[in-house]
């Protein structure tokens, strides 16, 4: 759903272009399909980056603690991180102000059947 979300307003925002680019999909060995990644997210740009701050996160953490010989919990690091290298790859291709308007949809409400 998110997925789809971002793709539509991709799409909103793209207006009238005649090259707007399509999405790629992955299958995997049992027949399904793996999320679809838009084309102009880059393929790994965001993954790449996302990891390469959880892993800088994770081992200030790990720094962290042997440093203070005091466990820390590890999503004060690794929160930072992460979001920082999404911002700053988002900023650096362009793409903050789209990353900062995305709005996830509201689900539709399932009717309740013990409910008359």
């Amino acid at each position: 759903a998110a997925e789809a979300a971002y793709d539509s307003a991709s799409d909103s925002e793209a207006g009238d272009q005649s090259d707007v680019q399509s999405t790629s999909t992955s299958t995997t060995a049992s027949g399904g399909q793996n999320i679809m990644i838009p084309r102009s997210m880059g393929g790994r740009a965001f993954f790449s980056s996302t990891m390469a701050g959880y892993v800088a996160g994770l081992l200030t953490a790990c720094g962290v603690n042997l440093a203070t010989g005091a466990g820390q919990p590890a999503l004060v690091y690794l929160v930072p991180a992460t979001l920082g290298a999404i911002t700053a790859t988002a900023a650096q291709r362009g793409e903050l102000e789209r990353l900062l308007a995305f709005k996830e949809p509201e689900k539709e409400k399932t009717p309740d059947p013990t409910q008359p």
